[in-house]
């Protein structure tokens, strides 16, 4: 049988390699945790700024703030995920600087848009949105908690780095073999940097939002 055609796209790691693809390999655990950890902090500081928005213009409007919070948290997170796995470079700003790619497992296509909607809905994401309703914070962010862990796992046991989300969507993510580790040594230093940021923004909003800061803390905490 003729290898498949392979459309994946130049990277950097090592790890197992990827059947009909020569050159490229299933990405590392580390780099996939580094880069979901970079694109989490994104996505929280892309809503950020609309949460603080309406915290602050409407101070008490409890019920319609919530519904209007979670649906900004879901539009966010639909448009960065799905929008850059669709993109030329199938891979989120993130995945770009540890320098792996999520395509069609295994012939590197872009992954559709029903592909794409599949994993992010695998992922949870949608699901995290519910978070901000008190009743349902506590046992909602538990079981997100509890999923992150199964699908952590499964990936990590996978011969081919294909979690249940992978697999639910039909789709792996790779890397090119035998390059260096700079992008992940990057990535590191980032996701140290965005931290210290946050902790500085929110010293700041403190002073400037006083109790306010405190329960658009909480949102965030709930909704990540």
């Amino acid at each position: 049988m003729p290898s498949p055609t392979v459309a994946w796209e130049e990277g950097a790691g090592r790890s197992l390699e990827v059947p009909g693809a020569p050159g490229f390999v299933f990405a590392s655990m580390l780099s996939r945790f580094v880069a979901y950890v970079i694109d989490g902090l994104i996505v929280v500081l892309l809503y950020l700024i609309p949460l603080v928005a309406l915290e602050t213009a409407m101070a008490g409007e409890s019920n319609l703030k919530l519904f209007l919070t979670a649906i900004v948290s879901t539009v966010v997170s639909f448009a960065y995920y799905i929008g850059s796995w669709r993109s030329g470079r199938r891979a989120t700003p993130g995945q770009r600087l540890v320098k792996i790619q999520v395509g069609n497992a295994f012939d590197g296509q872009t992954l559709t848009f029903e592909q794409a909607m599949s994993r992010w809905f695998a992922l949870a994401f949608p699901f995290q949105a519910i978070a901000v309703i008190p009743a349902l914070a506590q046992p909602v962010s538990g079981l997100l908690l509890l999923w992150s862990v199964v699908l952590l796992f499964a990936t990590a046991v996978s011969a081919t780095r294909q979690g249940p989300h992978d697999r639910f969507a039909r789709s792996a993510v790779v890397q090119r073999a035998g390059a260096g580790s700079s992008g992940l040594v990057l990535g590191c230093l980032l996701v140290i940097v965005i931290i210290v940021a946050l902790a500085a923004a929110s010293v700041a909003a403190v002073y400037l939002l006083g109790d306010q800061w405190e329960e658009i803390l909480r949102q965030i905490g709930e909704s990540v």
